[in-house]
């Protein structure tokens, strides 16, 4: 009976992704990835240029005004003992390679936390600004192809040309299910075969169906290699 009901269940999977890739079509099931994927390489390769030229100017004044105040009131309470001066002080003018003892006069003051702001906040603010960029770009992209690729489906899903895009569409969700399919083959069969799962007694019953049974043996990228090689 289990066999049976393994079988089913690889049968549905099989149809379901039949019925599907024809409903679908090949442009649809192929423009969730490509959507991703053309997203991704768009807002990397213009993530920097945003950030630097649009968004870095927006949120770098505020940022800077308010580090230099925060910096200057600090380095001024504790000039004569820069031993006690906050920890994220002594940290950034570290990061800036400026000595808080040598602080001599309000000029030198001045002079250290310009070079402090600087060393601190350009890394932060490209940093800052690269991912916001890189987020804005990805779904500003991902919203442009949407469109794109709902006024090709709508374009092509007529006539000679939207029977090919469904003929597509058939054959790839199709090989989809078969590669789910034994890939789930595969996985059960290692889970089947570990020795304290093996010993119970419905294991040791069950032999696997026809199609079970094929699927394991079966290898879906050999079969794409000879398709292809085939041509």
């Amino acid at each position: 009976m289990a066999d049976i009901i393994v079988d089913l269940i690889i049968l549905a999977i099989l149809l379901v992704g039949f019925i599907w890739g024809i409903k679908v079509g090949f442009l649809k099931t192929v423009a969730k990835p490509v959507k991703f994927l053309m997203s991704l390489f768009l807002a990397v390769s213009f993530s920097s240029v945003v950030g630097t030229y649009i968004l870095k100017p927006m949120i770098a004044d505020p940022i800077v005004t308010k580090l230099t105040v925060f910096f200057t009131e600090k380095i001024g309470e504790g000039a004569a003992v820069a031993d006690e001066l906050p920890t994220l002080v002594k940290f950034a003018a570290a990061l800036a390679g400026v000595d808080l003892n040598a602080i001599t006069s309000a000029e030198a003051q001045a002079d250290m936390v310009n070079a402090i702001i600087t060393a601190v906040t350009d890394p932060i603010l490209n940093l800052v600004t690269s991912v916001l960029g890189f987020i804005i770009l990805f779904f500003i992209f991902k919203i442009l192809l949407t469109i794109v690729f709902a006024i090709v489906d709508a374009v092509i899903n007529n006539g000679v040309v939207g029977a090919v895009n469904k003929v597509l569409g058939c054959i790839v969700m199709t090989f989809l299910a078969v590669t789910v399919v034994w890939g789930l083959c595969c996985i059960s069969d290692l889970i089947l075969s570990i020795p304290f799962i093996h010993e119970q007694e419905w294991v040791q019953g069950f032999n696997g169906g026809w199609l079970y049974n094929f699927f394991k043996s079966l290898s879906p990228i050999d079969i794409l290699l000879s398709l292809l090689l085939s041509f």
